[in-house]
């Protein structure tokens, strides 16, 4: 009797270690890649679904999975992604030669590079695979690219074939002009208006020169009282516009850079031959000599085809 009982005992511990092990074994939860890959790194990661999505409709997780091809990668995270419009749904209705060339501009080709051996200096061109170009910052103690600080840098494959840094806004190759991004927006149309009324600030924009332009929008025309552009001076109308261009890429990590760790203010020449003061508080301002307040650059760093875009929401006055 008691030897039936002890091997009935051993009997159910006999099943349970069994189904412990069965467990174990067909678990869905994969064990950590040993060798990842970049791609293998993206596809891992809970927090870059999005961008994911977007590498492997683009086609693109491919080459990045390949261990012989050594890459940089600039990623943004779901709520990133999300926060700038680009949603799972907006990845998935994409054309993939769009979404192709998305991907690729956020992506250093031909070198597995760590954020420290960026080359010192601010807005170094940098090649990417898109056959663009991003513009990277490296202070020896912040990264910026375009503009954009990254947070986070070298997080790396085990494989050995890449880095991801972290943006903390996604990287968007410029497709249009600087006149082309002013146009398509209804929110800059007197800035729009006052541009083809004065030919030689229109020729100026389309002249392949490099440009960075503050636009106010509509309502800082209105609030200036400048609701006629239509029958305004165009000689008082250009010299306003000029006072708005600085001539070259000027990113608000410029900004920063400029005036370190303090709020103070710097300034910059514009082609006007007058300068505006430069601000950085709580955002990122700019102010007109005969200002009283400052404009908030409330959409800053639009990158462009021949430079740089600054949304602000006051006209400056020289």
């Amino acid at each position: 009797m008691k030897i039936n009982v002890v091997c009935k005992w051993i009997f159910v511990l006999l099943l349970i270690v069994t189904s412990f092990y069965s467990c174990v074994k067909n678990s869905t939860t994969a064990p950590p890649a040993q060798n990842s890959t970049v791609a293998q790194l993206i596809k891992s990661a809970t927090n870059l679904t999005i961008f994911n999505a977007a590498l492997v409709r683009s086609g693109l997780d491919t080459l990045l999975n390949n261990p012989d091809s050594l890459v940089t990668v600039f990623v943004a995270t779901d709520y990133t992604m999300n926060f700038y419009g680009l949603t799972a749904a907006v990845i998935d209705t994409m054309s993939i030669p769009t979404l192709k060339t998305l991907i690729e501009y956020c992506i250093y080709q031909g070198n597995a590079v760590p954020s420290s051996q960026f080359t010192m200096g601010q807005n170094i061109s940098t090649p990417v695979a898109s056959g663009d170009s991003i513009f990277i910052t490296n202070t020896g103690s912040a990264i910026y690219i375009n503009g954009i600080s990254v947070p986070t840098t070298d997080i790396s494959a085990n494989h050995g074939n890449g880095y991801l840094d972290v943006m903390a806004q996604p990287l968007t190759p410029p497709v249009d002009s600087i006149l082309q991004i002013i146009q398509s927006d209804t929110t800059l149309s007197y800035f729009d208006t006052a541009v083809l009324r004065t030919t030689s600030i229109n020729s100026l924009l389309t002249s392949g020169s490099i440009y960075t332009v503050l636009v106010p929008n509509n309502n800082a025309f209105r609030n200036a009282g400048l609701n006629s552009i239509s029958t305004a001076d165009t000689t008082a109308l250009a010299q306003l516009l000029l006072y708005h261009i600085i001539p070259k890429r000027y990113f608000t990590s410029d900004i920063s850079i400029a005036l370190g760790t303090s709020t103070d203010t710097t300034t910059q020449i514009t082609l006007s031959g007058s300068t505006i003061k430069v601000i950085l508080g709580i955002d990122y301002q700019a102010e007109g000599n005969s200002d009283s307040t400052a404009a908030n650059l409330y959409a800053p760093n639009i990158m462009a085809r021949n430079g740089v875009v600054h949304k602000i929401d006051q006209v400056l006055h020289q």
